[in-house]
């Protein structure tokens, strides 16, 4: 039996199951890219009547990972790379919430609830989608120094970051620091990799027109890769070609060289020659997921073993498709690569399978010949193959843009991305540097006697100080307060700065007034906290 990852109280049902009362049946999915969108749309046509479906994901929506070097880029926008996972899945019940722990024996997964607190839900059929994070310490000083790019805050915090590296260049004096500022390193000359300094150099030499102080000849990109060559998975002939076309631009490759670690100035190779660079990209790596790593499931190289029906090893009801999973291909005898065009595949030849588990059907193995490889390398060029047949140049480009064109959900999303894509031809990138900045604000709240302000085992988001009344502190359902706290007094804090659940539940003795503060407030304003404090007190 699998166990789920260790939470306050998580053996607890919080709430009745409604398959114990005669409910649908019920297949769980449990991730929201694309391998568990396309499988809960497929399964939407084939699951017979009294079956629902229900998709669990950390972010309420799906994110085109292959365009994200276009929003590093600023040659698209971002929210046109993002689409609701409820509006992909309208079959589906969807819950956007992190699954935390599965537990076979129950049939039943733990997830947090809305206020962070463990709760179950019982499944018939689970589908493990959840693909796999990066893994930054893979090279040391990674995780410290380096920007990953998996998700679409990364993508548009490292736009952000580059926009505004020119911007403290145009200021900067000093020739070294400014050579450091106008230098990017991407370790990693896989797809990813190969894409991003493509993008990466566009934006930073077109965007130096706007800068009086910065020519395109003061920014320097360098890709490294430890193997002979960058884009392995292309034919030697097209790996040469991207070659000489990034380099032919200005490019700096570096192959058959190892990166020794990464530093807060650059890079660091083999006899210790250093890349100087303020910004450094990680396009290697990928880890185990924590759910997955915290089961008992069996693992082959960090991913799930499954059959070639794609069902896990020793359980007739838990299935697993996409990265999170060595799917073997029947058309190779190969294990499917972490590629979104093998997870479709995987999600409708699955969403077949578990309609004929259901019916008492024969299964059938995951069988697929790839269609072909494509990588943009920059100034809309691209190279790839079709099947066996090498593409390049200008014609490969817009094949590339066009197969992923067709694959927008919907005709909204085809139109804003055919726009992007439009003006990205005719006119100049974008160099806004968008901020999160907020003003600075401090809330208040009222409470009557009686009323619960905090739970115990829910997340902490607020800092409480108490302005007027009397508030009581109570612990693990005790009936009389432990603690009695008054004006000038606060609570909160423990769980807001250390992002851990409330060890406590807290409620108003008699009428309440507090100052409420969040972690983006606190910590702007933390200085003054004790004089606000020191304030309400008198």
């Amino acid at each position: 039996m699998t166990t789920p990852t260790p939470q306050p109280d998580a053996h607890v049902f919080p709430h009745p199951e409604p398959e114990a009362s005669g409910g649908p049946k019920r297949v769980l999915i449990v991730g929201g890219g694309f391998a568990g969108v396309e499988t809960a749309r497929a399964l939407e046509r084939r699951l017979p009547a009294g079956w629902e479906v229900v998709l669990y994901s950390r972010e309420n929506h799906l994110v085109f990972t292959p365009l994200l070097a276009d929003v590093v880029g600023a040659s698209i926008n971002p929210l046109h790379v993002v689409w609701p996972v409820r509006e992909m899945a309208r079959g589906a019940s969807c819950r956007t919430a992190r699954v935390t722990g599965i537990d076979a024996g129950s049939r039943s997964i733990v997830y947090e609830g809305a206020r962070g607190e463990p709760e179950r839900a019982h499944y018939d059929h689970l589908v493990l989608a959840c693909g796999i994070p990066v893994r930054m310490d893979i090279v040391p000083g990674m995780a410290t120094h380096g920007w990953p790019l998996k998700t679409l805050g990364d993508a548009l915090m490292l736009r952000n970051h580059l926009i505004g590296q020119l911007e403290r260049a145009e200021l900067e004096r000093d020739p070294e620091q400014k050579a450091r500022m106008l230098s990017v390193a991407i370790v990693g000359g896989g797809f990813t990799g190969v894409e991003v300094a493509g993008a990466v150099l566009d934006l930073m030499n077109e965007s130096t027109g706007y800068f009086d102080s910065i020519a395109p000849s003061d920014i320097s990109i360098t890709l490294v890769d430890g193997g002979p060559r960058i884009l392995a998975p292309l034919t030697e002939s097209l790996s040469a070609k991207a070659d000489r076309r990034m380099r032919r631009r200005g490019l700096d490759i570096r192959t058959g060289v190892s990166v020794h670690g990464v530093r807060a100035d650059g890079i660091v190779l083999g006899g210790d020659e250093v890349i100087h660079a303020d910004t450094v990209i990680s396009a290697v790596g990928n880890s185990i997921q924590p759910l997955i790593a915290s089961s008992e499931l069996p693992l082959e190289r960090n991913r799930i073993r499954v059959t070639p029906e794609m069902r896990v090893e020793g359980h007739e009801d838990i299935w697993a498709i996409g990265d999170c999973a060595a799917v073997p291909n029947a058309f190779d005898e190969s294990v499917s690569p972490t590629l979104a065009q093998f997870a479709t595949r995987q999600a409708r030849q699955l969403a077949r399978n578990i309609a004929s588990a259901i019916d008492g059907e024969p299964l059938r193995p995951f069988h697929y010949r790839q269609e072909g490889m494509f990588a943009a390398i920059g100034h809309h060029d691209a190279v790839g193959q079709v099947f066996k047949f090498p593409v390049s140049g200008l014609f490969a480009y817009a094949l590339w843009r066009g197969i992923y064109w067709a694959k927008m959900p919907s005709f909204a999303r085809k139109l804003q991305i055919a726009f992007d894509w439009a003006w990205d031809l005719f006119f100049s990138r974008d160099i806004v540097e968008l901020t999160t900045l907020q003003t600075p604000r401090v809330g208040r709240a009222h409470y009557e006697a009686g009323q619960e302000i905090v739970h115990q085992g829910e997340q902490g988001s607020l800092l409480y100080i108490i302005e007027r009344g009397v508030a009581g502190v109570y612990q693990d359902g005790s009936d009389e307060p432990v603690r009695r706290l008054g004006p000038g007094e606060h609570f909160g804090e423990d769980a807001l700065l250390h992002s851990t659940v409330r060890t406590t539940t807290v409620r108003a003795e008699e009428t309440l007034d507090v100052v409420t503060l969040n972690r983006e407030t606190l910590a702007s304003i933390q200085d003054n906290v004790k004089l606000v404090i020191g304030e309400i007190g008198r």
